[in-house]
């Protein structure tokens, strides 16, 4: 179960992060959970007024958070968000019809309450993403809900496959995600048809190796959809700072705490962070070792790779598995020395 933030733990953390940001340069704080934090634990007018106060003292730093698939009602507070700074909302509705969302989130009506929250970020200007994590069970509504999307307001759709993590790996086993070739075809069939149905930009959470050029070198797809490993810090519901939400299962992969560690401390000596900063992508093996694009793609996730197998520097499993079938693409490849 998730742990309320209250507000002592924010304010010693806007206090840390104020003296932080002076040696960092450069910090983004990535509220994890934000689902559980802006649905009740934590009041919408409270993250702003948190929001703002980071916002004030440094004009690098960058804040994203997660809408809730329920959102409260004052819009006068999403509106505030968006004075505020660039805000990137996103909100997840993995079909177009109820009864699939809502089995995926195991949610009663929170299907409506998705559609209800897109509504109002779009009303209030946020241009927000809808996210859908592609699966058998859901992958012939794709097209659907590019549809709804753009009827929605979305500014963009991103479809993310389906990651061997809790839930997602026992789906793996028992065959409810889409193989690798199937994922493979589905990416081409978003750059083409996709596209072309929708004025939404869409997007396909793929690895680098398998995106087309101008994927790669456009970065039209919000910072070409890789993670910054070398410069975030997760913050869990509980106040504890983390590589990112795998935090949640994975205990050596938390750092610290708010309003106990120091963040500049945490950040300049935990041995993981050193070790992704120093290493990352150099170390990695196996076929993103091997991949011309891991100085892109920095592993993928580094986060599900040591979910998987215990290695920070392990292979992504879907190069791994893509490289196993004979499909990664022979001209992404290092040449053999």
């Amino acid at each position: 179960m998730a742990t309320r933030i209250h507000n002592a733990v924010l304010l010693t953390l806007s206090g840390s992060s104020r003296q932080s940001i002076q040696f960092l340069m450069l910090i983004v704080v990535f509220f994890v959970g934000g689902q559980l934090v802006l649905a009740g634990s934590m009041s919408i007018g409270d993250f702003v007024a948190f929001a703002a106060y980071i916002a004030m003292f440094s004009a690098s730093v960058t804040t994203f958070f997660t809408f809730p698939v329920i959102i409260q009602p004052a819009l006068t507070s999403v509106e505030r968000l968006r004075e505020i700074f660039a805000t990137a909302a996103e909100t997840t509705a993995d079909s177009a019809d109820a009864a699939t969302h809502e089995w995926v989130r195991g949610v009663e009506g929170s299907f409506a309450a998705a559609c209800r929250a897109v509504r109002r970020c779009a009303d209030a200007g946020l241009h927000p993403q809808v996210i859908m994590t592609v699966m058998e069970r859901n992958q012939g509504q794709m097209a659907d809900l590019i549809t709804l999307a753009g009827e929605l307001g979305a500014g963009s759709v991103k479809f993310n496959l389906l990651q061997p993590t809790e839930r997602g790996a026992a789906l793996h086993r028992a065959g409810g995600a889409i193989p690798v070739a199937e994922a493979i075809r589905l990416a081409a069939w978003v750059e083409g048809e996709g596209a072309a149905m929708s004025g939404c930009r869409l997007i396909f959470g793929i690895p680098p190796a398998f995106r087309p050029l101008h994927r790669l070198l456009g970065c039209d797809d919000g910072g070409c959809g890789i993670c910054g490993i070398h410069s975030i810090l997760g913050l869990l519901p509980d106040g504890s700072y983390a590589l990112c939400g795998i935090g949640e299962h994975i205990p050596d992969l938390i750092f610290g705490q708010a309003g106990t560690d120091s963040l500049a401390d945490v950040w300049k000596t935990s041995p993981v962070l050193r070790d992704l900063r120093d290493r990352l992508p150099s170390a990695l093996s196996g076929i993103c070792g091997d991949c011309l694009m891991n100085g892109i793609c920095l592993g993928s996730c580094i986060a599900q790779n040591y979910y998987r197998t215990g290695d920070l520097f392990a292979p992504f499993w879907f190069c791994e598995e893509a490289d196993r079938e004979g499909l990664f693409p022979a001209g992404r490849r290092r040449p053999a020395p």
